[in-house]
């Protein structure tokens, strides 16, 4: 009776007409306590509503209805899965509107690596200090560049600070050797004309007496304390440039400069690197110093630095005492250079801040050899030592 109904109905019902035999199950065969619906019916069998049509018939033997549009062509329906859309390498990224953006992971810079409290050891500044210098120099100068402008300057002081290689600092900035060059250069320019017009500048006679500490009560005129320091540097391979840098003193190639600060320390005034050989007395000359002394000034020095001829009216040089032609010092002079050792050493210590920016311990020829730029490279580090912690202490008696 089955095989008949199906028969019958194959004969009237386009869906069991289209369908192969395979694809029909027999009545016989299916569970009637199944509640899950059969998915066997054949692939012709519409049983979802079909708008816009004109007549529909139903065949009892396979409980469907079927629909058909009249005066009408068939359309094809496409099976529309899912999962076919997970093998589509090939296809194209979708494009997205306009003002529209990605969200990209980027990685993290050296001055994001650097912790706060470390600044001061990789810049001579804190962080603080760094990001207002950063700041304000960003103002003056720019340069396009992988780098943002804290990363430039960053790598500048860095190099500055702990004195290291070209090729290092391209490889922890991960930019190029020439560009890195070219960094630090275009900095140390824009630096030094920051640091000569607003970091290193000579005080007022009045502002120096009034934030003269009270170590100086023995020398209450002092408004500056001079020496010279020398810097270590590449024997030349001209031989008449060899021998003006050659330094007696220190047995080796130097270059010379004349550093003068304050009584509070201050760096007021740092001269242009001259060769090892030259004298004191030269460079106080040549340097320009004098012009800043007024009458009633009074300038603590080494007894090395006899300038006390060529000297302004009115302003007083102050030696250490030292024997000349007698056997020895009297008890007066002992005590004299004492109390003038006592705080001409604040000169000593403002030197060995500097040093500690450890590219002045040795200058690479190339540097050397390029004009102004060692000039440069020593104004901007006496601008970074004027923005650290005051030199002398609030009630610092002595050493």
């Amino acid at each position: 009776q089955a095989k008949s109904n199906l028969s019958d109905s194959s004969n009237g019902c386009p869906s069991f007409a289209a369908a192969t035999h395979d694809s029909v199950v027999s009545r016989e065969d299916v569970d009637p306590d199944d509640d899950e619906p059969s998915n066997t019916l054949p692939r012709n069998a519409v049983d979802a509503p079909v708008n816009n049509m004109d007549a529909s018939v139903t065949f009892p033997a396979c409980q469907c209805i079927c629909r058909c549009d009249v005066g009408k062509e068939d359309k094809a329906v496409q099976c529309k899965d899912e999962h076919s859309k997970d093998h589509l390498y090939g296809a194209a990224p979708p494009v997205l509107p306009k003002g529209r953006t990605c969200a990209t992971q980027t990685g993290l810079s050296v001055y994001d690596c650097i912790p706060p409290k470390r600044f001061r050891f990789f810049t001579g500044l804190s962080k603080p200090m760094f990001d207002e210098y950063v700041r304000v120099v960003s103002l003056l100068a720019k340069l396009s560049c992988k780098l943002d402008v804290q990363n430039q300057v960053l790598l500048t002081l860095m190099r500055l600070r702990l004195g290291l290689l070209v090729v290092d600092l391209a490889f922890r900035f991960e930019i190029s050797v020439s560009l890195t060059s070219k960094v630090f250069h275009f900095w140390i320019e824009v630096l030094a004309g920051f640091s000569r017009d607003y970091l290193v500048m000579w005080l007022p006679q009045e502002t120096i007496l009034a934030t003269s500490p009270a170590v100086f009560k023995d020398f209450p005129n002092t408004t500056c304390i001079a020496d010279c320091f020398e810097l270590f540097v590449d024997r030349a391979q001209n031989m008449l440039k060899r021998g003006c840098t050659f330094s007696p003193y220190k047995s080796h190639n130097t270059a010379k400069v004349l550093h003068v600060i304050a009584p509070n320390g201050f760096i007021m005034f740092i001269s242009k690197a001259y060769g090892g050989r030259a004298s004191d007395k030269f460079i106080t000359l040549d340097s320009g110093l004098l012009k800043y002394l007024l009458p009633g000034d009074e300038i603590l020095a080494d007894k090395g630095f006899t300038i006390a001829d060529i000297l302004p009216y009115g302003v007083k040089l102050s030696l250490p005492s030292f024997r000349r032609k007698k056997q020895q010092l009297s008890e007066a002079e002992v005590v004299f250079s004492r109390r003038l050792s006592k705080v001409r050493i604040h000169v000593e210590r403002s030197i060995c801040r500097m040093k500690c920016f450890r590219f002045l311990k040795y200058i690479p020829s190339p540097v050397f050899a390029k004009v102004n730029c060692v000039d440069n490279i020593l104004v901007v580090i006496a601008g970074l030592c004027n923005l650290q912690p005051s030199l002398i202490k609030e009630g610092e008696q002595s050493l």
